[in-house]
């Protein structure tokens, strides 16, 4: 009796799994994005690949953005 009712589990995880499967292949084929948003938006992203480009560190980004020379590394 167990090993009918692991039979049919076995075969109902096999039709869920093909089922997902298509239907996420369908929606990249609609051009949909899977995963968390992104933290950052376009063009702060490109702001801070720009300043990483130049030889300073990525946090320097946000000095640009802000217009200051500099970041500030901590208070004392």
């Amino acid at each position: 009796m167990l090993t009918m009712l692991s039979a049919f589990a076995q075969l109902d995880r096999a039709f869920i799994l093909s089922r997902t499967k298509e239907g996420r292949e369908r929606a990249k084929a609609q051009g949909r994005r899977f995963g968390p948003e992104p933290k950052l938006s376009r063009s702060r992203s490109r702001m801070r690949g720009i300043c990483k480009a130049k030889g300073g560190p990525a946090e320097d980004w946000r000095a640009s953005r802000m217009q200051c020379s500099h970041r500030v590394t901590g208070l004392t």
